[in-house]
């Protein structure tokens, strides 16, 4: 296993340890740096189709989640393109979705039609709230026994021309 690999394994493993303790201290078992930290490695371990352009992280309705993940990407690139956060709308990204959009912690009419709407799009979405995979959400955050846990829809993310690694597929559980 060649070094990089090897750190950027320990880097997820790491984000998971931080997680279960994150959730032990939280009342509300959600911690925005946390997930941010998480929604940072999933760009590390999806290959996306080629574009140009910068790449956008785009998180609705959420001012405090875009600052934090804003902090962690600082700098940072995929694939050769500068990472940026958008603060967006539901209807921002119904007319021009990033490639990967943060949806709001709370479950919506919303959320389930905007999953729909971006079915088949080169996006990697990203929610937290039971049953959303089966929505249609590509990745999805949940809580078992006060431990964040996330689950990867592979069929939709296949249907999106994005292909997961293995190594973040052996961490999730993996929906087909």
């Amino acid at each position: 296993m060649s070094k990089i690999i090897f750190i950027g394994l320990v880097n997820i493993l790491l984000v998971f340890a931080l997680a279960g303790l994150a959730y032990a201290q939280s009342p509300e078992g959600f911690d925005r740096r946390v997930k941010s930290a998480f929604i940072f490695q999933f760009t590390k371990y999806v290959e996306w189709p080629p574009r140009s352009g910068d790449f956008f992280i785009d998180v609705i309705d959420d001012a405090d989640m875009t600052s934090q993940i804003g902090s962690i990407v600082k700098g940072s690139q995929v694939e050769n393109r500068k990472i940026k956060v958008r603060l967006v709308t539901f209807d921002q990204v119904e007319t021009n979705p990033g490639d990967l959009v943060v949806f709001p912690l709370n479950e919506s009419e919303k959320t389930t039609y905007l999953l729909k709407k971006l079915k088949n799009t080169p996006c990697l979405t990203v929610t937290h709230g039971e049953g959303l995979s089966r929505a249609g959400a590509l990745v999805n955050f949940f809580v078992v026994d006060r431990n964040m846990k996330f689950e990867i829809n592979v069929k939709a993310t296949k249907d999106a021309s994005l292909n997961v690694s293995a190594k973040l597929l052996k961490l999730a559980k993996v929906n087909e």
